[in-house]
């Protein structure tokens, strides 16, 4: 669904061995949403303005199985490189990710 390689995202500026959670992202294609290290979304809608794309979610929080359903923005800026926009109802910035390859690195 999304024009990026599968695999491992971290934030710009961040080595890829040893990344921490909050640093990382994963992409594996298809309906699979941009997760984070304790949520796994689907994309159940996305729609696309330039090489911005929204997604709309259905999560699973893995740590405690609850569900919820969001909406996250994304600009591509290749296949191995993307920037996920401002959440404020959470606090967090925009944030430039880039790809690391199909494993994390500890």
């Amino acid at each position: 669904m999304l024009p990026l390689t599968k695999g491992i995202y971290v934030v710009v500026g961040t080595p890829c061995k040893g990344a921490s959670n909050a640093d990382t992202l994963s992409y594996w294609g298809d309906d699979n949403g941009i997760n984070g290290s304790k949520t796994k979304c689907r994309i159940t809608r996305l729609t696309k303005k330039g090489a911005t794309y929204s997604l709309q979610r259905a999560c699973t929080e893995i740590q405690f199985n609850g569900s919820f359903n969001d909406e996250t923005r994304i600009t591509v800026r290749n296949r191995t490189s993307f920037t996920s926009h401002a959440r404020p109802e959470f606090g967090t910035p925009d944030r430039t990710y880039r790809y690391c390859g199909t494993k994390v690195q500890f």
